[in-house]
């Protein structure tokens, strides 16, 4: 899996941004949070009817439009009670960006049940329940309930922990910081919840959070998770996170992490990507690695990779390389890639 969190295109955001959220089908109320956000959540969840409690703190810097999608992917209202809704961020905009998250919990006889996280000026419908809105929620007692909430869920799928996590990932607020990186870097949690506090951390949290993230990479046991901690770096700002690429492309233990890294340096169009690829086909002890670099080569952006595969398909000795390389080409639809495959049918 390369990613969980999804992204669409930058062209979708021609939808205009309001200052509150729009609820269709509520029985809406407005309560004071009273400092306490556990508790107004516990009294507005009491009784055995479901209802969305929501409160809006400041959105982390570079996030987009996070809203639901129509089926041609138009933004539209979120249906908070559909099972199957298309829901997620338009990416990082610098050009459009709603300042405010909008924080929803379902609550249901006392238990908390859906947890979902949307631009403060995204329309919903609440599907006829009863909608509290909580005012006067301060940033960091958002960020420590849903802590503590993402720490209680211990399920086997974690689905409460997950949301809970990508939640504190668009909070701007300092703690969602300390937050992530307790579900990063320990191993009590479910992997999928560390998972999405590496990509958080990488993405959104600059320097701090790479350097949580590199000394995951280097010094966690779990190899499936530090594959999830090189597409993190491959988000991340910060200049050093291409060169820890590098490094694990070409030093790491594990044949699968060494892989990986090629393929995001690859896809992350690194200026040094190219060189490392070719150092790993021609250096690397494992076939395995060497395979995947020449795929890697074919994902470098702009058919960069096109005159470096026809090489490799002349002139590499290995006989698996020369024929992944022309695998490759046969798949691309670049005019020398195909110019040399017919040049080759002709001989």
């Amino acid at each position: 899996m390369r990613m969980k969190t999804f992204f669409l295109p930058l062209f979708l955001l021609a939808v205009g941004v309001s200052a509150q959220p729009k609820v269709d089908e509520a029985r809406f109320e407005t309560v004071p949070a009273a400092g306490n956000l556990s508790e107004a959540v516990r009294q507005a969840g009491r009784g055995g009817q479901p209802v969305w409690v929501s409160w809006t703190v400041p959105v982390v810097d570079g996030q987009g439009y996070s809203c639901c999608w129509t089926r041609d992917w138009k933004p539209g209202s979120c249906q908070l009670e559909a099972k199957n809704q298309n829901w997620g961020s338009s990416g990082k905009d610098n050009q459009r960006q709603d300042p405010d998250l909008n924080v929803l919990v379902r609550v249901q006889n006392g238990q908390v049940n859906r947890v979902r996280s949307l631009s403060a000026s995204c329309p919903l419908n609440a599907g006829g329940l009863r909608f509290v809105r909580l005012e006067g929620v301060k940033p960091e007692e958002s960020v420590r309930y849903l802590r503590d909430l993402a720490r209680s869920d211990r399920s086997s799928k974690a689905e409460i922990a997950e949301d809970a996590v990508d939640s504190l990932g668009m909070h701007r607020n300092a703690t969602a910081l300390d937050a992530l990186t307790d579900f990063a870097a320990s191993a009590g949690y479910h992997r999928d919840v560390r998972e999405q506090a590496l990509f958080w951390l990488g993405s959104t949290r600059g320097r701090a959070g790479y350097e949580v993230v590199a000394r995951v990479l280097r010094e966690d046991k779990d190899d499936a998770l530090r594959e999830e901690a090189l597409f993190a770096l491959s988000e991340s700002p910060v200049p050093e996170a291409g060169e820890t690429l590098q490094q694990a492309a070409r030093a790491d233990r594990s044949p699968e992490i060494r892989s990986e890294a090629l393929f995001w340096l690859a896809e992350s169009d690194h200026p040094r990507a190219a060189a490392t690829i070719l150092e790993a086909i021609s250096k690397d002890p494992d076939p395995e690695v060497r395979e995947e670099a020449v795929f890697a080569l074919s994902e470098l952006p702009k058919g960069k990779g096109v005159p470096l595969l026809i090489k490799l398909g002349r002139e590499s000795k290995d006989r698996e390389v020369r024929k992944q390389a022309l695998f490759w080409l046969t798949e691309s639809d670049d005019p020398e890639a195909v110019k040399f495959l017919e040049k080759m049918l002709e001989e």
